[in-house]
């Protein structure tokens, strides 16, 4: 299976041309849908969602797709794809584990955008992230790994997100949050991506058209079950 691997839309997918994605056999998107994350916000992603030829996509919000956060079900509203809050799903042999949550560290109680990110909720997640996953997606990245910020070059993913995945270790770990630290990277059994689209200035178009960070592809085949060889 082709995965696709995307995130950080902040409300600027309006512009993004069906072929600018690449096409695969899923398509992850791992939040930051909306600028303001408005209920609208989220409905046109999903008739966006919708143009796109993959034949599954996977969903998880953000801190910024506050009309979510603040109680709208994403499970009605992403008609287009399969939404995931805190949910296991198989696809095709795949165990699929989704969470919107991030760490807001010093900026949770300065910012408006603040959804899925109390340290309670981030302690929770991290407890029950399901063993013998093949990608783990959640919006925020783990602390430590491809979480840095340009200004300063400080690590501000989730302890709690890093000590669940090390311990699991899920095949692959895709997220986004952190814009400037694009990029992927294998440590021990799993591969961490960090897919977001845009520059940590929202900036989401190079001069010549282009996404300025393309979407990550990585080929996937399901665990060999019980009895396989």
């Amino acid at each position: 299976m082709r995965v696709v691997c995307t995130a950080d839309y902040q409300g600027l997918f309006y512009d993004i041309e069906p072929e600018l994605i690449p096409d695969g056999d899923l398509l992850l998107i791992a939040g930051d849908i909306g600028g303001w994350g408005t209920l609208q916000e989220m409905k046109d992603f999903n008739s966006w969602l919708g143009d796109l030829p993959h034949k599954h996509k996977c969903v998880v919000v953000g801190n910024h797709d506050l009309a979510i956060g603040g109680g709208a079900d994403g499970h009605e509203i992403f008609t287009n794809a399969t939404y995931l809050q805190d949910e296991l799903v198989e696809i095709e042999g795949l165990r699929i584990y989704g969470s919107p949550v991030s760490d807001m560290n010093e900026l949770f109680y300065t910012v408006p955008f603040i959804a899925f990110s109390q340290p309670s909720y981030q302690e929770r997640v991290a407890e029950e992230i399901p063993d013998n996953l093949d990608i783990l997606l959640t919006h925020g990245p783990p602390y430590g790994i491809l979480d840095k910020l340009k200004r300063n070059n400080k690590s501000v993913g989730s302890k709690d997100l890093r000590r669940a995945v090390l311990s699991k270790q899920p095949r692959f770990h895709v997220f986004g949050h952190i814009h400037e630290s694009h990029n992927q990277l294998t440590i021990g059994e799993t591969t961490f991506i960090n897919a977001a689209l845009c520059s940590e200035r929202n900036q989401m178009f190079k001069p010549n058209g282009s996404l300025y960070f393309d979407p990550i592809v990585f080929d996937i085949e399901p665990r060999p079950k019980l009895g396989q060889v």
